[in-house]
């Protein structure tokens, strides 16, 4: 098996100019925002990557929401107000979204 992270530590060192994006959305949102603090580690991964999450439910407490926006220079989420999943789970239990605030799209009652 192929380790991930050397595999990308090398892939960036022959081609400097490479990007990483680090994509999911719904639950696969919450999943690369775990993934993004593993790859985060190496500093020459860090320098690559861009995380994007769409419509992902927050992905921890408080600790990781701020361990993540410390350890990930470059991320952006991406919601719905009208989508349960952004909303899940609840802040009252503990969970709090990463990337700050995040672009959110709000449709137009002709869009719905």
């Amino acid at each position: 098996s192929v380790d991930l992270v050397l595999h990308l530590e090398s892939a960036i060192k022959q081609n400097p100019a490479l990007q990483i994006l680090v994509e999911g959305h719904s639950l696969g949102g919450a999943i690369v925002s775990m993934l993004a603090v593993q790859l985060s580690r190496s500093p020459v991964i860090r320098s690559a990557m861009t995380v994007i999450t769409l419509a992902a439910p927050a992905p921890g407490d408080a600790e990781f929401a701020d361990f993540y926006n410390r350890s990930v220079p470059v991320s952006y989420r991406i919601w719905n107000p009208w989508d349960v999943v952004p909303h899940a789970p609840p802040a009252c239990l503990g969970f709090l979204q990463v990337a700050g605030p995040g672009d959110k799209l709000s449709p137009t009652c002709d869009q719905m």
